[in-house]
């Protein structure tokens, strides 16, 4: 049975998985930053105003010299809150530059970097984070693709990083990722929940399927989200327990009665009198009871398989609508192989650049632009045997029969 999961209004909509297995040894990840947001805010979460949640979004920009000064003002919005972030062309043009003897075979985005919190990376001689990890580093450990250099042994791996500590020498980079699977073994459902204590997800609609409400264009409201945050810090007591399937209670006033059903409707929500099972909700005079059904998205991860290969792994999706579970994700990863995995980068900028062509594009609108990459390069006198890299496609997948409020391959 697929992995994948689809809402029923998406159905026809397909699900994919690529994977370029590579030698590190011979092909090997370097990260391309934008470092101008080095030590920045970041995306802001999870702020209420008279007890309303109100969008993500930054507060900060680039002036004309490219240093990070405050706004003034909410930037809101995926296309306004990216203006100033490099293209995918600029990443590749500022790599080439620095590593002339060196030629790109592939690419993935790394966008999770500098824009939220718990993504450190090491490169070029940097430690790029928020500003606020600043209290962090000495005290979290940090799962990590390591690089290091070359006649090193093992060329890429992925550790556990102890940053209250000198790095060893011979990292040359790293960076941090969502662990998915240790020893071949996939996370299950307390790893989730310890790394969603240790806020490794920002972003909870990662870990959970919430109704969305048009404020715009390309704009949304959450419904449910505002459960987790108080005083714009995420409550994990309340994350943990919603992600062992305890029912969750809220206030939706801000919202009138039809627009949250059509909302939970369109995510495969049903009402019923007593919530008892992940799908269920109650709405009683604009206050919701809920138990979450699981986030799907399309997913950037990497692993290192048991023989020592590379595996950068992308799916086809559509944020919230076609995708995987987080805890899908690894079962993915580990039948793929992998022996450790990290998850990297989520909906849409996950993408994926293979020896000349785009394999997979942004599930949504032409997004190009990303504080962070990561590319695979080699070097440009070196031929590459046949071993060292190659494009695995999966056929692509449509759901066959329903199952509950998704539908699923056969």
């Amino acid at each position: 049975m697929s992995p994948f999961r689809w809402l029923e209004d998406y159905r026809t909509e397909p699900a994919q998985v690529i994977v370029a297995e590579l030698n590190p040894e011979r092909v090997w990840p370097v990260i391309s930053v934008q470092s101008n947001w080095n030590g920045s805010r970041g995306l802001i979460r999870g702020i209420k105003e008279d007890g309303r949640l109100v969008e993500d979004h930054i507060r900060e920009i680039l002036d004309d010299g490219g240093r990070v000064v405050d706004a003034g003002h909410r930037i809101v919005g995926g296309d306004e809150i990216r203006a100033q972030f490099w293209t995918v062309d600029r990443h590749l043009k500022s790599f080439l530059g620095r590593h002339p003897d060196d030629e790109i075979l592939a690419w993935v985005g790394n966008g999770n970097v500098l824009s939220n919190p718990h993504f450190v990376a090491f490169a070029n001689g940097e430690m790029y984070h928020l500003k606020d990890e600043d209290g962090y580093l000495k005290s979290r450990r940090y799962t990590a693709l390591v690089v290091r250099h070359q006649r090193s042994t093992p060329r890429v791996s992925i550790e556990s990083l102890d940053l209250g500590k000198p790095l060893p020498g011979d990292i040359k980079s790293f960076t941090f990722g969502q662990r998915l699977v240790t020893g071949g073994h996939p996370i299950d459902q307390e790893d989730l929940v310890a790394m969603a204590c240790d806020q490794q997800f920002y972003d909870l609609r990662h870990l959970f399927l919430f109704g969305r409400i048009p404020m715009g264009e390309q704009r949304w409201i959450d419904v449910g989200l505002g459960a987790f945050w108080e005083n714009s810090v995420m409550d994990t007591g309340v994350v943990a327990h919603a992600l062992r399937g305890g029912m969750i209670s809220l206030d939706v006033r801000q919202f009138s009665g039809p627009e949250v059903g059509f909302a939970l409707k369109a995510k495969g929500y049903a009402p019923v009198d007593h919530p008892s099972a992940p799908g269920d909700y109650s709405l009683r005079n604009g206050r919701l009871d809920l138990i979450f059904l699981e986030g799907i998205y399309p997913h950037n991860m990497v692993g290192i398989s048991e023989d020592g290969k590379l595996l950068s792994v992308v799916t086809r999706g559509l944020s919230n609508r076609v995708g995987l579970t987080i805890r899908g994700a690894a079962s993915l990863m580990a039948q793929l192989g992998a022996r450790d995995a990290l998850l990297l980068d989520n909906g849409a900028d996950v993408m994926m650049w293979f020896d000349g062509a785009t394999r997979l594009g942004p599930g949504e609108a032409e997004r190009s632009r990303l504080r962070s990459m990561l590319i695979f390069c080699r070097r440009a006198d070196e031929p590459l045997e046949l071993t060292d890299a190659r494009l695995i496609v999966y056929p692509q997948l449509v759901p066959r029969h329903r199952r509950g409020p998704f539908w699923a391959h056969a």
